[in-house]
């Protein structure tokens, strides 16, 4: 199994990639880090769970899932939603070749998955495209996109886990 870690700042294009993918490549699936999140915001605020549902609420609504995912990590850990992601793949016993995970935001969420898979199964796409919803948030959740965006990385660009790993020494080097 390979899992493709997508990462980019909110409308850079990470959602479009991985639907794309699911076109072009056989036994492929989605699996996203945030969906417990969705799940317990669809519970607590009543919106339908619909994508259009969805959407709407998160497009008026986005902070409050940005705070409540930042007390989730600081409560129970950084890594809460990489390994519920793992947890469901081995519980549900997943059988596809390729995870696409288009919601990829921390590096902690990398290491998780060292810890489960070997580095030739894993890669980061980068997405940067600049779509009407592009923008550039002063929120925790977007620093390593924004860091990706400072190195000059490309739209689509491919970095294989070892070449991550050195990306998030000097990732964390200028969080200090």
């Amino acid at each position: 199994m390979k899992i493709i870690l997508i990462c980019g700042v909110v409308g850079a294009g990470k959602d479009t990639f991985a639907n794309e993918m699911l076109i072009y490549e056989d036994n492929c699936k989605i699996m996203r880090l945030a969906a417990p999140l969705r799940t317990i915001c669809c519970d607590i605020y009543k919106f339908d769970n619909t994508e259009e549902g969805y959407t709407e609420w998160k497009s008026q609504n986005r902070g409050k899932m940005v705070d409540m995912a930042q007390s989730m990590k600081k409560t129970m850990g950084r890594h809460i939603f990489a390994q519920g992601l793992i947890n469901n793949l081995y519980d549900k016993k997943i059988d596809a070749d390729i995870i696409l995970v288009p919601d990829f935001r921390d590096p902690v969420e990398f290491t998780c998955f060292l810890d489960y898979f070997e580095l030739k199964d894993i890669e980061v796409i980068f997405t940067n495209y600049k779509s009407d919803r592009y923008e550039i948030r002063d929120d925790p959740d977007e620093k390593m996109a924004q860091f990706l965006i400072k190195k000059g990385l490309n739209h689509r660009e491919r970095i294989l886990a070892e070449d991550f790993l050195f990306l998030m020494e000097e990732y964390y080097a200028t969080q200090r």
